[in-house]
């Protein structure tokens, strides 16, 4: 009879327990670094890019963006060349087949780093400034429909992450 209370009692414990949450284990939120080139053109106008309408920060705009590769080297150095070759593909199309960058721009300087943490991606954006030197319809046109100036950054719909870069750059154009 000892045994049948045993096994009666531990079952009641078990239900007992059952009825507590059970601690998960989070997954281990996913790291990514992005290069975020804002392009100034002579005019005072900045390059801006709509985000797709589906996925995260859907529709939004932001200064035109490029996630680094995990692979690629990230000394400053690499990071700042991986920039200028990204920025002057998107001002020439023929660029993206060569390794040279764009004769009417500028790298003005890095800007900084900016950490911003979703619920599953730890994002660090390096934000880096750039000047086109160029005639008002040189650069008009654009050969992606999801990319326009802007002469009213502030207006923009753009994602808070998206707005800590455009403080850095306001920081450095009011020095």
């Amino acid at each position: 009879m000892p045994t049948e209370l045993t096994r009666a009692g531990l079952k009641t414990i078990v239900e007992h327990a059952r009825k507590f949450p059970i601690k998960v284990v989070k997954k281990a939120v996913k790291e990514q670094e992005t290069l975020v080139c804002a392009i100034r053109r002579s005019d005072g106008r900045y390059l801006i890019h709509r985000r797709p309408e589906k996925g995260l920060l859907a529709g939004l705009w932001e200064f035109p963006s490029w996630t680094v590769p995990k692979d690629h080297e990230n000394t400053a150095t690499d990071l700042k060349r991986a920039a200028e070759l990204y920025a002057s593909a998107i001002l020439d199309s023929a660029l993206k087949r060569n390794s040279s960058t764009h004769p009417k721009l500028k790298f003005i300087s890095e800007l900084g780093s900016v950490p911003w943490l979703f619920s599953h991606l730890k994002l660090t954006m390096h934000v880096f400034l750039f000047e086109l030197n160029c005639t008002k319809s040189e650069f008009n046109t654009l050969p992606d429909t999801n990319d326009r100036w802007s002469d009213s950054v502030e207006d923009e719909s753009m994602g808070t992450g998206m707005r800590k870069c455009w403080e850095l750059v306001r920081e450095a154009n009011s020095e």
